[in-house]
């Protein structure tokens, strides 16, 4: 050590430094004083031993000064390297209950802790040990205020409820609208008899908080589309594209509860069905109905209408609804009419393939009818029930093959007789008067 033997000669030598057992770790004075350090001393003259000791107790500092830095350092990095750990794995999740579990985790690594949850929209999406007291006074106060707390002594704060927490802290998690949750930790022991959270442990969980906020709002909007874009699928079964957009902007399925409304129904089946398919496989039979269905479906689409059901070899369409149209018979007869033109295309096809032709009667009847989803608990259906229905599957069994009947109700509707030839009046069972029908030309 130069620094120290220059200094020892210009005091004039004679000082040694020994540890606490005595042994001489430098010099050669034995001295007439005895200047203690922690973990040894140093002899020699007075002055002389007072000054080494005062250049000891300086260089021990600044080394601890030293150490403690790194220290702090290296524990900033471990906290600062967990945050982004935890900010990349919170970016891959989209389920509010894995968020949870994957904050709560690196919270716990961070932060002393034995017990722990997360709430979202008032329910606990994940916890650490024993279960959080939702009901309790600190839960809901934090909710309420949207501020971190720390509490030490859960017990005599008198706030904890049914949570076996002995201490507890807990930050919000918020998005733009204010308060959404809030993730907590706790023990259920102290640590020593000292404080078990200090400032430093709320300001960690606050950053913790803010990431998991961010990434529960996400997961629940992503939950939303998901939802969203389940229910477009289910719509665009039996909707057109631009109906179903419709009603997922104003309400979604919920839209579609039964009411009472003006509706035009159409109903369309193949002729001599029964002989061809008892002709056929079973399989060209489903190949047959679902090329028969699709190409219908379309046409009925393109005409803003909407495919109720397949009934065997029957196809039941809806005009007017779910969204009320003051054209609805109008579009019901020119889907009618471009049905029997796409036939004529589809037949074609199947001719060439060596398949037999398909030809269609088409019914059609407007009137009020109650539509909306109707079923039970387990399986609803978006329908309509009604005379107005039972009158158009009637229709239907009265037109041959390439035929259109409509009733006079829509020939009414539509407002022109050109396109219309009477076929004068008709029972149809389960009626008691007849009704006037025509057929299209």
């Amino acid at each position: 050590m130069p620094v120290l033997t220059r200094l020892v000669e210009t005091l004039g030598g004679g000082v040694s430094i020994a540890d606490a057992s005595g042994k001489v770790l430098w010099g050669d004075g034995a001295g007439l004083c005895r200047v203690e350090l922690d973990g040894g001393f140093v002899a020699g003259p007075e002055g002389a031993a007072q000054a080494v000791a005062g250049l000891l107790e300086l260089l021990a500092a600044k080394e601890n000064e030293r150490r403690d830095l790194a220290g702090e350092v290296l524990h900033l990095y471990r906290e600062g390297h967990l945050i982004g750990e935890l900010s990349e794995q919170l970016a891959a999740v989209l389920d509010v209950g894995d968020v949870g579990r994957t904050a709560l985790e690196q919270a716990q690594r961070l932060i002393p802790a034995t017990l722990g949850g997360m709430v979202v929209g008032g329910a606990v999406v994940a916890e650490i040990g024993q279960g959080m007291d939702l009901d309790s006074a600190f839960v809901k106060s934090i909710l309420e205020r949207g501020v971190g707390e720390i509490v030490n002594d859960f017990v005599a704060d008198g706030r904890r409820g049914q949570w076996p927490a002995q201490a507890v802290i807990a930050a919000p998690l918020k998005n733009k609208q204010g308060t959404i949750g809030l993730i907590a930790l706790g023990v259920d022991a102290g640590l020593d008899g000292e404080a078990t959270y200090v400032a430093a442990h709320l300001k960690l969980l606050n950053t913790i908080a803010m990431q998991a906020g961010a990434a529960v709002a996400n997961a629940l909007a992503s939950q939303k589309l998901l939802e969203r874009e389940v229910e477009r699928q289910a719509l665009q079964m039996y909707l057109p594209p631009q109906v179903a957009e419709m009603i997922l902007s104003s309400g979604g399925m919920e839209r579609l509860d039964g009411v009472v409304q003006p509706v035009t129904v159409l109903y369309a089946d193949i002729r001599g069905f029964t002989t061809m398919s008892e002709r056929m496989e079973a399989r060209d039979v489903v190949h047959m109905l679902n090329e028969f269905f699709t190409a219908m479906s379309g046409v009925i689409f393109e005409a803003r209408g909407t495919v109720d059901k397949f009934i065997g070899d029957c196809i039941m369409a809806l005009f007017g609804a779910p969204v009320e149209s003051p054209r609805a018979a109008e579009d019901a007869l020119e889907a009618a009419m471009g049905m029997q033109q796409a036939m004529t295309k589809l037949n074609a096809s199947r001719l060439e393939r060596g398949l037999h032709a398909i030809e269609i009667g088409i019914g059609i009847h407007c009137g009020p009818a109650v539509v909306g989803n109707i079923g039970s608990v387990d399986r609803v259906q978006y329908t309509a029930i009604g005379d107005t229905v039972n009158v158009a599957a009637r229709l239907v069994n009265l037109a041959k093959a390439g035929e259109i009947i409509v009733s006079a109700a829509v020939r009414e509707s539509i407002g022109r007789d050109e396109n219309f030839e009477a076929l004068g009046n008709v029972d149809l069972k389960g009626r008691a008067t007849q009704m006037g029908v025509y057929r299209v030309r």
